[in-house]
């Protein structure tokens, strides 16, 4: 996650927030199916790679990016729903945990993932228009 977070600045700086998103989900995505289809160890080490990988950058890129693109009276409450969502969805994930084997998870972690990129440009948006 570190090297993530490190090479966001630039790549953001690049190709911006919105094209850094989108770029993250690939080490992401990537990640997840080395999860769910590891045969040995090899495999779960190299998709936690590339996930902290996606992750440093995702952690740097959508705060910025909620900053920017919403309105100074609605800054705060959109900041705050970021942190919130990952801690909820960390909450999903364990207890889908405890009711799913950790392959089965991987596979709807990476369902959710590549939803989140096809869906990324329309919400992107009707956010945009909304405000």
């Amino acid at each position: 996650a570190m090297a993530g977070a490190i090479a966001s600045g630039q790549m953001v700086e690049h190709v911006g927030h919105k094209a850094a998103l989108m770029i993250a989900a690939i080490p992401n995505i990537l990640g997840w199916l080395a999860i769910s289809s590891a045969k040995d160890t090899t495999f779960l080490y190299m998709g936690r790679l590339l996930e902290g990988f996606g992750v440093g950058i995702i952690s740097y890129t959508v705060p910025v990016y909620i900053a920017e693109i919403s309105p100074q009276n609605k800054r705060g409450a959109l900041g705050c729903v970021n942190p919130l969502s990952v801690t909820i969805g960390m909450v999903l994930a364990y207890v889908l945990g405890m009711l799913v084997p950790w392959r089965m998870l991987a596979v709807i972690g990476n369902m959710t993932k590549y939803r989140r990129v096809t869906e990324f440009s329309y919400f992107h948006c009707q956010f945009s228009l909304n405000l």
